[in-house]
C-alpha cells in the first residue's frame, strides 16, 4: 500500500507527518571534522538534533535547507528530507509519496525538487504544493487568507477555492523578536528571550502588510484571515495583531504543524491514485 508524507521545511523546523505520526527538529545540517583525539577519524556529519550538538563545536560548518522562505543548500534539503523518512519510522521509501510545501513566491522552485528528491530518496513520487494549502484546510476552508509566521519569514497568501491567487511574503517572523544574540540561540529554551518591545514591532510590521494586502483586494469577496505558525505562541503577538489590524483572526487547532498536517490531507484530494484511501485520521 502507498504510504504519504507531509513536509513543511522552514527556517528554523522541519514539521514532518504521516497518517500515523508526526515528528518536528530543527531545520538544519552540520559537520566537522574529528578531533586529534577522536577515535572517528572522518567527517562526522549530522541532522536535526545531531546538527545543534555538532554546532556547538568552534569549527563546524552549519547549514540551513531554507532560508527566507525558499530552498538554499541542496545538501542540507536532501539531508532533512532523509531525517523525516527515518523519524516516520520508514524503512523502505519505494513505495512512499512526499508532499513537500513551498512559500507562494516559491512557485519556480517546485519543479526542481521532484527528481532530484525523487533520486535521493528513492521513494515513489515527490509532489510539491503551495505550503499555505496545509492551513487552509486544517482551518476546513475552501477560501480565505492565511497568515503564516514562521521562523525566518511571514506568508500572506489568498485562496479562492483552494487555489492560490495572490501571496505575499515578509522578511520579518519569529527571529525578529529575540534579543540580540547567535543565530540558533532560539533553538535553546534557557537562551531564547524574546524582547517584548519587538514582538510589538513585528505585529506592526505584519499589520500594515495585512492592511495594504487586504487592500488589494477591494471589490473582491470578504475573506477571513486564518493564522499559523510558531509566531502564533509568542507572548500577546495575537492580541496585539487583532488590535491593531482591528479584525478578528482566526487560529487553527495546531499552529505549528497546521501546513504539514494539511498538506498530508490535501494530498488526498490532489493526488488522484489516492481518492480512495479516505480521509486522513
Amino acid at each position: 500500500m502507498t504510504k504519504v508524507i507531509s513536509l513543511d521545511i522552514g527556517t528554523g523546523f522541519v514539521k514532518a507527518c504521516s497518517d500515523t505520526k508526526k515528528v518536528q527538529f530543527p531545520a538544519l545540517y552540520a559537520y566537522r571534522e574529528a578531533g586529534e583525539w577522536e577515535d572517528q577519524k572522518e567527517r562526522i556529519e549530522g541532522t536535526g538534533i545531531d546538527a545543534v550538538k555538532i554546532s556547538e563545536y568552534p569549527k563546524s560548518v552549519v547549514m540551513r535547507p531554507v532560508r527566507e522562505g525558499v530552498p538554499s543548500n541542496k545538501k542540507a534539503f536532501i539531508s532533512v528530507v532523509n531525517e523525516a523518512i527515518t523519524q516516520l519510522g520508514i524503512e523502505d521509501a519505494t513505495n512512499t509519496i512526499i508532499v513537500i510545501g513551498l512559500p507562494y513566491h516559491a512557485a519556480n522552485q517546485a519543479g526542481k525538487f521532484n527528481e532530484f528528491v525523487e533520486k535521493i530518496t528513492g521513494c515513489k513520487k515527490v509532489v510539491v504544493v503551495p505550503q499555505a494549502i496545509g492551513t487552509l484546510i486544517s482551518a476546513r476552508k475552501q477560501d480565505g487568507i492565511v497568515l503564516a509566521i514562521g521562523q525566518g519569514t511571514t506568508e500572506l497568501v489568498v485562496f479562492d477555492n483552494m487555489k492560490p491567487t495572490i501571496g505575499r511574503s515578509i522578511p520579518q517572523a519569529c527571529d525578529f523578536v529575540y534579543m540580540d544574540g547567535m543565530e540558533l540561540d532560539y533553538l535553546h529554551q534557557d537562551k531564547a528571550k524574546t524582547e517584548p518591545k519587538r514582538v510589538e514591532m513585528l505585529a506592526d510590521i505584519i499589520s500594515e502588510s495585512l492592511a495594504s494586502f487586504r487592500a488589494d483586494l477591494t471589490g473582491k469577496k470578504e475573506y477571513d484571515v486564518i493564522v499559523s505558525g510558531g509566531g502564533v505562541l509568542l507572548p500577546k503577538m495575537l492580541q496585539v495583531l487583532e488590535k491593531k489590524c482591528q479584525i478578528k483572526l482566526q487560529t487553527v487547532e495546531k499552529p505549528v504543524f497546521a501546513n504539514a498536517l494539511g498538506m498530508l490531507e490535501y494530498s488526498m484530494i490532489a493526488i488522484p491514485s489516492l481518492q480512495s484511501h479516505g480521509p486522513v485520521p
